[in-house]
């Protein structure tokens, strides 16, 4: 038990450290060489698209002395739409150019995040994002959350079933012996044969969840959008395609992929690469805090060393 000061409650809660990123020397060392290269701001980020990260990340950017760019090596598994726009946003406005350095996965509103990039740099060997998928909490689901494309798969795949099954209902029994039924007769036995067999399933179908899908994927196209206006590194079609037109949340976008989607990508290069190797399997596999230490996690830091204030005010 810490010491409390003499206090007459011993069970007064004692403030939990901060779990941080253990980043050894070489990464940060390495990480000034990339600054001083690019003129930018070097910051790694593993971790969910959230609250309070998002709030954190901000501040933390804000009081800082900054250079004229940025660098910003974000690993995710995805998160929460509202919270990828406010750092993504934040960061067009403070940021003369914005780089979004691929390391490893970068999944959902990781991807987000990148369509408010002016340039992305990947890695050959792991950088990967995903589909522009919205997580959506799922309380029955082991790690509380759920794919937004799970609802509108699911309803694809149901639909092109049913519409299959009453195709196939109709043709054999137009195709009686004798024409002995009717096409109209025979519309209507596919039709109600096809209801008996999926009425049920359809039934199941939660219409609030179908709507708070469809309305997260909504937000997704309207933040995507806007991010777009700055960054300016794809298009509203090639947009949409991330929202809608890729099978699962764990579709994997590699290097080649992405640069169909977007118009600025490059391969890292040595410093880059030497940068993404020091920081081990940190740069490569999102991490994902357990409730327990939710507050307490802080998903980024500064690899470059802060400029002074008054080398900023003689660049200016």
């Amino acid at each position: 038990m810490a010491n409390n000061g003499g206090s007459d409650n011993d069970d007064a809660v004692v403030p939990s450290e901060p779990i941080r990123w253990r980043i050894k020397e070489p990464a940060r060392q390495i990480a000034d060489l990339v600054s001083r290269d690019l003129g930018a701001d070097v910051i790694f980020y593993n971790g969910p698209i959230g609250e309070p990260y998002d709030r954190h990340f901000i501040e933390a950017c804000a009081y800082r002395n900054k250079l004229e760019n940025v660098l910003l090596i974000l690993v995710t598994a995805g998160g929460d739409p509202d919270s990828a726009f406010r750092m993504a946003s934040w960061i067009q406005q403070a940021y003369e150019n914005f780089t979004l350095y691929v390391t490893g996965r970068c999944k959902s509103a990781g991807t987000l995040i990148a369509m408010g990039a002016h340039e992305l740099v990947m890695s050959l060997e792991h950088g990967e994002l995903g589909p522009l998928d919205v997580q959506m909490p799922a309380p029955e689901e082991p790690d509380g959350r759920r794919s937004g494309l799970d609802f509108s798969n699911a309803l694809l795949t149901l639909d092109n079933q049913a519409a299959q099954a009453y195709e196939k209902f109709l043709e054999n029994i137009a195709g009686a012996e004798d024409d002995a039924v009717s096409s109209e007769y025979a519309m209507k036995i596919a039709s109600e044969m096809s209801v008996g067999l999926y009425g049920q399933i359809y039934g199941q179908i939660d219409p609030m969840h179908v709507g708070r899908a469809s309305r997260a994927m909504g937000i997704a196209l309207e933040y995507g959008s806007r991010l777009l206006e700055e960054g300016n590194n794809s298009d509203a079609m090639r947009l949409r395609e991330l929202i809608s037109d890729y099978p699962s949340h764990e579709y994997v976008i590699n290097p080649k992929e992405a640069t169909r989607l977007f118009d600025n990508v490059y391969e890292s290069g040595d410093l880059e690469l030497a940068l993404a190797v020091s920081l081990g399997e940190a740069a490569i596999e999102p991490h994902w805090p357990g409730e327990e230490n939710w507050n307490r996690f802080i998903p980024f830091e500064f690899l470059s060393t802060e400029p002074d204030a008054e080398d900023d005010q003689r660049e200016e």
